[in-house]
């Protein structure tokens, strides 16, 4: 039986993240990762660091996402002066582009409106098809215009997981793999997570373990409706004039992915 302060469930972006957090509060913490041949949305993600458009309606989550994204360049300062591996944090603006006059004007009210509820600094740009061209010349036909933040960027996922799981084993963060865990009880105060007749134990537990989550968050009174989808990428040729700026239009197809569709790019 191993004994810690905290579970944490899922060796993902998210699970290594929470571990190194606790573990600077001086917590003895348990990792339990299922291991590479399940889906890893951390091995798969844009490592994008967005702000602009997030959190309308809800404005304590948008002051969240604006204040870590300041946060970043000393995080990965951090990082790679604990590990070497320089995570290739870039935060030099990102654009949204947009492909007609409504879908532009509904950006700017969506921003405005974040904006308003924020109540603090918020920069943003609406840029017509004039003025975008003046900082991408080479942007598609189709694009009308796009929005702007000076807040957004991206990191190199791969390095950024690479750089939390060292820093954690070196921070004496017990990080077990290959250790799926099957099912989680709790009694006299303490969670027992369960894999293959190991038992680990702690009073505190953080499910981080992407999809799995589904079939776990039931047995600790949670409801947890995660599902898997496929991201349509669309995303503009790179050209001069454009490689110091984040350029992503994304959509979601509500289709699950198949177990063959790993990996796949599209």
């Amino acid at each position: 039986m191993w004994l810690s302060d905290v579970i944490v469930i899922g060796g993902g972006l998210v699970g290594t993240g929470m571990a190194y957090g606790l573990g600077q509060l001086g917590k003895s913490i348990t990792v339990l990762d299922e291991g590479d041949d399940v889906f890893r949305a951390s091995r798969a993600n844009f490592g994008l660091i967005w702000v602009h458009g997030k959190g309308r309606g809800v404005p304590h989550y948008a002051r969240w996402s604006r204040e870590s994204a300041r946060l970043w360049p000393a995080l990965a300062a951090r990082l790679q002066g604990e590990t070497g591996i320089d995570i290739q944090a870039s935060q030099t603006g990102g654009f949204h582009l947009c492909f007609s006059e409504a879908e532009l004007a509904a950006r700017g009210e969506r921003l405005a409106a974040v904006r308003d509820e924020v109540g603090a600094e918020y920069p943003f740009e609406i840029l017509d098809r004039t003025a975008l061209l003046q900082r991408l010349p080479h942007v598609g036909p189709k694009v009308i215009g796009a929005s702007y933040s000076p807040m957004d960027g991206h990191v190199h996922p791969l390095k950024l997981l690479r750089a939390l799981h060292t820093t954690c084993i070196q921070r004496g963060v017990m990080l077990k793999t290959g250790h799926g865990v099957e099912r989680i009880t709790h009694a006299d105060g303490l969670f027992t997570a369960h894999v293959r007749g190991q038992q680990f134990r702690a009073p505190k537990l953080v499910l981080a373990a992407g999809l799995g989550n589904a079939r776990l968050a039931g047995q600790v009174g949670l409801h947890a409706p995660v599902r898997p989808n496929r991201a349509r990428r669309r995303r503009p040729p790179r050209c001069a004039g454009s490689r110091r700026f984040t350029q992503w239009t994304v959509a979601i197809s509500p289709r699950p992915v198949a177990r063959r569709e790993r990996g796949n790019p599209d």
